[in-house]
């Protein structure tokens, strides 16, 4: 994984944060360990990552709107 950032050439950390997910028409807020720019708050996400961080942000929407999952 990357520990220099692509976009400004920051250190990359990962650590716990809230990364923004876009689910239909509405932005879900998804808690989880991420890959993320110290300078320029870029995420980087591994192969499989951003697959899992989906299921979770489609978790949070079937739970808010009461819906099986």
């Amino acid at each position: 994984m990357f520990t220099t950032c692509t976009e400004c050439g920051g250190t990359i950390a990962r650590r716990a944060d809230t990364f923004d997910a876009q689910m239909g028409g509405r932005s879900v807020r998804v808690p989880g360990e991420y890959d993320r720019c110290a300078e320029c708050s870029e995420f980087y996400f591994a192969p499989g990552e951003m697959d899992a961080m989906m299921k979770r942000a489609s978790a949070i929407v079937c739970a808010e709107e009461e819906l099986s999952t």
